[in-house]
């Protein structure tokens, strides 16, 4: 594809007049990480696509014809790195996406086939899983996707992954009616695309539904996150830095732990010493990055940050996410200027003040979080950081405000928000890294477990303060108020929430602030038999609002089911 699809790039999609607003000369080249997006409505009603008749294509699926969603019995290589040329579907147009550090995965399976996962990268945007798909063994190294199989069912609607050529007037993509397979290369632990053709997402006609890779790759990701070693004592330290492209003078901060080693000596230990800093991004916040300190003997030292350091992996992204370092640049090629950025192996902050406690970088040094670690695709941005050191006392915290209009019931699901204060009862800062809470079940603490969440990779019953799964049942706003979406919500007579904060070598908590479980809430009955009635649609207040609004929304449907999507 890499002559073939630059030749239809200037094309539209004519797969049927009502999708011709999908135009691949519009397409954006998109260089943002977009994230899982929930939706009620179908992925045919996202793409306004119509239902069509089969029309006599009657799909001979050659390799499997259910969509498998586990590992098959083999040898696994998970969590590898991914790179591919990608189309996706938006909201209401395609994109185009050159991947870098997406997640995939391979078998050798027990059964002599070979098991590729994921290999359409943007499905996940839309939440249709990473299945694994059925490769058979050929020729030496050679490995061949027969197609089609099944990918996804969606409302009812079964999608498959299949060669896809371009159409003879260049329009869009159609099944490539010579040859339905497509090859790859797994050798050496890598897995690499042969064939010149899209490995597409149809429907059961054969029609192509916006999304697809080429010049797809596969290789074992050798990166591993730091260790932060056990000797070492933290000490809460403050990042400030540039977060206004329109006015520089502007800065945001946040509250980072910094770990050292307090027994280094420069006179017997080798090297320089290290430092790691933790807390940089919500969905991974004990995964550290690691800095080393050079010139302790000198006036003025220096603590170096390399770029690429891996921090793990983000579902919400679909991705490897790293810590990488740059320089910035002012763009103010659009109405509204922007931060952009040029990839530098390292950067350098400097220590002034004879207690070495501040740490400066200085324009256009910049620390970014960044799906993969290649080219820019920015999940957060740090521009010129300084580290100061911050000093945060033992505490009580709080109380958390919480009264019975925060809970507020639906069929599938309690909804419940509460403001977490970040001070003290004395009215101080507190460091929000060592905040938690705790939500109580009548006189029993809460424990979130994975069965129930599907996007928390650990059982947890003190939820940290700047915690946020990655599927939207846990989020906090900037006023630090929560919404959690309950699914326990039959088993209380009341509710309590209580904060927890850890400094200063204390553990110190608020009271349990408790609400009698409310027996009505946003739709005010649990089910309605009147099935014909015309869907509802709130804010998370509760509020009724439209069905366009933005945002995170709420949407009773006909048949009394009430389900979140977040319409962008």
């Amino acid at each position: 594809m890499k002559k073939t699809l630059l030749t239809i790039a200037a094309a539209l999609i004519a797969a049927s007049s009502i999708a011709q607003n999908y135009s691949l000369n519009k397409a954006i080249e998109n260089n943002s990480p977009l994230p899982q997006q929930k939706r009620e409505i179908s992925l045919r009603q996202l793409a306004k696509k119509p239902v069509m008749a089969n029309n006599g294509l009657v799909l001979k699926t050659e390799g499997a014809d259910t969509v498998t969603v586990n590992p098959p019995a083999g040898t696994l290589f998970e969590n590898m790195y991914v790179n591919s040329n990608s189309y996706g579907l938006g909201w209401g147009s395609i994109y185009r996406q050159v991947v870098d550090g997406g997640i995939g995965g391979v078998v050798e399976g027990n059964d002599g086939n070979i098991y590729v996962k994921g290999p359409i990268s943007q499905a996940y945007v839309w939440m249709l899983g990473s299945p694994w798909i059925k490769c058979e063994k050929a020729k030496g190294d050679t490995i061949v996707m027969h197609t089609p199989q099944m990918y996804a069912i969606d409302a009812a609607d079964t999608y498959y992954i299949q060669r896809l050529i371009p159409s003879e007037d260049n329009t869009t993509f159609v099944v490539d009616t010579t040859e339905t397979d497509i090859h790859f290369i797994w050798k050496n632990d890598t897995l690499e695309q042969v064939d010149d053709c899209l490995a597409g997402l149809t429907d059961a006609t054969g029609s192509w539904f916006y999304m697809g890779d080429y010049n797809i790759e596969y290789t074992v990701n050798p990166d591993q996150v730091a260790t932060i070693p056990s000797q070492s004592v933290s000490q809460t330290v403050q990042m400030i830095y540039k977060s206004d492209p329109t006015d520089t003078t502007k800065t945001s901060t946040k509250d980072l732990e910094m770990y050292a080693n307090p027994d280094y000596d420069e006179d017997v230990d080798e090297g320089n010493p290290e430092i790691y800093l933790t807390n940089l991004e919500s969905a991974l916040l004990e995964s550290p990055i690691k800095g080393t300190v050079e010139d302790l003997d000198e006036d003025t030292a220096k603590l170096v940050i390399p770029g690429g350091q891996y921090l793990g992996i983000d579902e919400t992204y679909n991705s490897h996410i790293y810590a990488v370092t740059a320089n910035a640049r002012i763009d103010s090629s659009s109405d509204t200027p922007s931060f952009n950025y040029d990839l530098v192996p390292s950067i350098t902050l400097k220590t002034f003040d004879e207690d070495s406690d501040t740490a400066k970088s200085v324009w256009p040094a910049s620390l970014l979080i960044n799906c993969g670690k290649n080219r820019l695709s920015i999940v957060s941005e740090y521009v010129v950081p300084v580290f100061a050191v911050k000093e945060y006392e033992a505490a009580t915290p709080a109380d958390p405000v919480f009264t019975a209009d925060d809970v507020r019931h639906s069929t599938n699901f309690d909804l419940l928000h509460f403001t977490i204060p970040t001070v003290d009862v004395n009215g101080k800062d507190m460091n929000t890294n060592q905040l938690y809470y705790e939500i109580y079940l009548d006189d029993k603490p809460y424990t979130f477990t994975t069965d129930v969440f599907k996007g928390i990779n650990r059982n947890m019953t003190e939820v940290p303060y700047n915690y946020a799964d990655t599927n939207y049942d846990i989020s906090r706003d900037d006023n630090g108020r929560y919404t959690i979406f309950f699914y326990d919500h039959n088993d209380y007579d009341s509710i309590g929430i209580q904060s927890i904060y850890k400094a200063g070598g204390e553990t110190n908590v608020s009271k349990i602030v408790y609400v009698t479980n409310p027996v009505l809430g946003i739709n005010g009955l649990h089910t309605d038999a009147n099935a014909s009635r015309p869907m509802a649609y709130y804010d998370i207040t509760g509020r009724r609002i439209s069905s366009d609004a933005r945002g995170l929304v709420i949407v009773r449907r006909a048949d009394g089911t009430v389900n979140k999507v977040i319409n962008k």
